[in-house]
């Protein structure tokens, strides 16, 4: 018995330190789900996205992407059966793409004067292909941008990061389709007035998601009010609405219109949620 006494201290060695580890991972496991652990984690995704440069470190932002309800598997299916031409991923991108004009048309320092009748023309996709919109949707961008003006607030739209896109919503009806892609990103958003900042913060970054929402219109005759209002149009003469996208003329006036070609699919609504 006495020739294995010298094995004694090494197996005690070895289990107090197995026990030490074991202390010392449970102490690891704790102090990453502590404040302090939330903290470390945010310091090393900042050296990762600053390139190990400590001194551009910004602790200063919201803690990673927001959660998307995506029901792609769901939804692509039934998008790609009912319209079998339809490139569901290109649309996915041009969505994307929406929204970062969006900003930038927003943005006063990188925004230009446009009409409600040029809004559309201005948001372009691949190889400058642009972007449709419901002339609901570019009036209410027109109408934001006015009264960011009014209000003398000015927008700011930095650093823009988009993460993901999902599909959130599909529905058919009898006259209309709709798709509503959801995505989320970060941005630094704030607005000023006189120069100083009255809403937001320039240093923080935000987590945020928007719906974009994408209409088709299938059988005309079939149109409710308020689909035949975001697809509808002003008599550029006399301003008097149009009741119908195939009107060539404005029936207050005369002056000639140019249709809407209903067999596409145009963005009808951006908002946050």
């Amino acid at each position: 018995m006495a020739e294995y006494l010298w094995l004694v201290w090494p197996i005690s060695i070895g289990l107090g330190l197995i026990v030490i580890g074991g202390v010392i991972a449970s102490t690891v496991r704790r102090i990453r789900r502590s404040a302090l652990g939330t903290i470390v984690n945010a310091v090393s995704k900042e050296l990762i996205r600053n390139g190990g440069e400590i001194d551009k470190i910004n602790l200063n932002q919201d803690n990673g992407p927001k959660s998307l309800s995506g029901m792609n598997e769901t939804y692509k299916p039934q998008i790609e059966r009912d319209f079998p031409t339809l490139n569901v991923n290109e649309l996915m991108s041009m969505s994307e793409c929406l929204l970062r004009s969006y900003f930038d048309d927003l943005d006063s320092g990188k925004s230009t004067s446009r009409s409600v009748q040029d809004s559309g023309m201005a948001y372009k996709f691949k190889e400058g292909k642009p972007i449709p919109l419901t002339p609901s949707l570019a009036k209410t961008i027109s109408l934001e941008k006015e009264n960011n003006e009014n209000e003398r607030r000015k927008p700011y739209f930095n650093s823009v990061r988009i993460h993901k896109t999902v599909i959130n919503q599909y529905s058919r009806k009898a006259a209309t389709a709709v798709i509503v892609f959801q995505t989320a990103l970060e941005y630094l958003h704030y607005f000023k007035e006189n120069d100083i900042v009255t809403i937001g913060n320039p240093d923080r970054i935000q987590q945020v998601r928007y719906n974009v929402e994408w209409l088709y219109v299938i059988d005309e005759s079939k149109l409710n009010s308020s689909e035949t209002q975001a697809l509808s149009l002003n008599c550029p003469s006399c301003a008097a609405p149009i009741t119908s996208v195939s009107m060539r003329s404005c029936e207050y006036c005369g002056v000639s219109i140019e249709p809407i070609d209903i067999r596409l699919w145009r963005a009808d609504k951006i908002y946050t949620i």
